[in-house]
């Protein structure tokens, strides 16, 4: 008979290793939005003030709430799934979510929940525990209940369930102000959430301390033709019954998006840091902005986005960890979501080739283009008519002077800043302002008496890059070069 060996559990080193999963703020806020839809929940309500005596973080929803069982069962480490079924809206996976992404950020987790018009309360916290070298729970009593924030909220629910954090010792130490460090990390956690959990936006409201998060989409997909859509590729899995999909989508170069689009972007610094996947497990956003080794981020790709929905029973193949922030796409599905990447990326090659031969196509361009064998040069174009009346009129000494100026601006084009500001998606203001014709019709005129006002320096103008915003205007223009010749 084999004998029996009973390990004290030590609770010390347990909760430190809890509390060191490696959640962010924003990751393990997250992380309880996850129970509240899973809870059914069509509002999620977040306040926080960290001016307080005691400074707290609160996210209450509208959801089905917990019965006395129920939230002893969801305070355990690793609390007990067998009732949780897997279905569309069910966004937990280990049952421990709760307890690592709270406890990860702050030493104090009240759980309150109302249920069969009953409100109860759990506490979880660190420095008791650590007192008492025991996992005990603090059940609080009614008077307690009534003195915590915002209570009234959830009382005036007919069922839902509050997740209060308290104690932020690991803010505290980091923070040089801790009011300002807190109220950043909680505008950083409203972006992350507003993008994290877009899809739910017309069937969830979220609010941050009364103010509701903005609508966001990656994709543009209401933007069409502007955004192009791929086909949609069907992902299955011989043992599972549940399907995934992946979508490409191709998004318009970025100096052509409307503030409205930026917007529903987040107005990213640059749309390249943010092409690649983007991974959804029942609607939730898991990550994205990577490639996954299947390609590399580059400017001819920053114009990618390829959408890949997976369901959550295909959690163990995807190696999904317990924050949910990282993953791993199986060798199985790679040639089918290779589909998928190809068309999108030579969608935005295509935009990107498609912006540069624009500017080469016009018929007396600024600029040429001389190709070599392992290169390219650009040089001003001599046969401009503005070029060649410049020469005209200058002096002989002149000519050498104007050539010299010529050849420096050739040979010094600050190529490597353009391609940076380029990359970083910069508006680069070179160019014409089309918006105001008017002046670039005074402009047009101007010039024009210097060269000669004839039909034939008219048309040759309009057919260069200045005045390329005027040729739809033509016909006008050549009248009024006829009737002031």
């Amino acid at each position: 008979m084999n004998e029996k060996i009973i390990v004290q559990q030590p609770v010390a080193s347990l909760l430190f290793g809890i509390r060191s999963i490696g959640y962010t703020f924003p990751s393990a806020v997250a992380d309880i939005f996850d129970n509240s839809i899973s809870a059914n929940a069509s509002k999620i309500m977040v306040y926080s003030d960290p001016r307080e005596e005691e400074p707290y973080f609160q996210i209450i929803d509208n959801g089905h709430g917990m019965s006395r069982n129920e939230l002893e069962n969801a305070i355990l480490l690793g609390s007990n799934r067998d009732d949780k079924e897997e279905n569309s809206t069910e966004l937990g996976r280990f049952g421990l979510g709760l307890k690592t992404a709270s406890l990860s950020q702050c030493r104090s987790l009240t759980v309150v929940s109302k249920k069969y018009g009953r409100i109860r309360a759990i506490v979880f916290d660190v420095d008791h525990i650590e007192k008492v070298n025991e996992w005990e729970m603090i059940l609080l009593s009614e008077d307690e209940i009534n003195n915590i924030p915002n209570i009234q909220i959830l009382k005036a629910l007919p069922t839902g369930t509050m997740v209060m954090w308290k104690k932020f010792d690991r803010l505290e130490v980091s923070a040089d102000n801790f009011v300002n460090s807190f109220q950043k990390i909680v505008e950083s956690t409203t972006k992350h959430c507003e993008f994290v959990f877009h899809r739910f936006y017309d069937d969830i409201e979220i609010l941050f301390n009364e103010k509701r998060v903005e609508r966001r989409d990656p994709f543009l997909k209401d933007f069409f033709p502007n955004t192009q859509f791929g086909q949609v590729y069907p992902l299955v899995l011989t043992s599972f019954e549940d399907e995934g999909s992946v979508t490409p989508y191709t998004i318009p170069y970025a100096n052509q998006l409307s503030p409205e689009q930026k917007r529903l972007l987040g107005n990213p610094k640059s749309i390249y840091d943010d092409q690649g996947f983007y991974i959804y497990r029942n609607k939730r956003l898991i990550l994205w902005g990577t490639w996954f080794r299947m390609d590399i981020k580059s400017e001819l790709h920053k114009h990618s986005r390829v959408q890949i929905d997976i369901p959550s029973s295909w959690d163990s193949i995807w190696d999904l960890d317990v924050k949910k922030s990282s993953a791993r796409i199986p060798d199985i599905l790679k040639q089918r979501i290779r589909a998928a990447l190809s068309e999108t990326i030579e969608k935005s090659k295509k935009i990107s080739r498609g912006k540069a031969r624009a500017e080469v196509a016009e018929d007396n361009p600024v600029w040429l283009q001389v190709r070599y064998r392992d290169g390219t040069k650009f040089q001003i174009n001599r046969e401009s008519p503005v070029y060649k009346k410049l020469l005209e009129l200058s002096p002989p000494e002149s000519k050498k002077l104007l050539e010299h100026f010529i050849n420096q601006v050739e040979n010094y084009i600050p190529k490597n800043r353009i391609i940076y500001d380029s990359a970083e998606s910069r508006q680069i203001y070179n160019g014409n302002n089309e918006e105001d014709l008017e002046k670039l019709e005074e402009s047009f005129f101007e010039l024009l008496k210097i060269i000669g006002q004839t039909e034939s320096n008219a048309l040759n103008l309009l057919r260069g890059e200045e005045f390329s915003a005027l040729s739809g205007y033509k016909e006008r223009i050549l009248r009024k070069v006829k009737e002031n010749v």
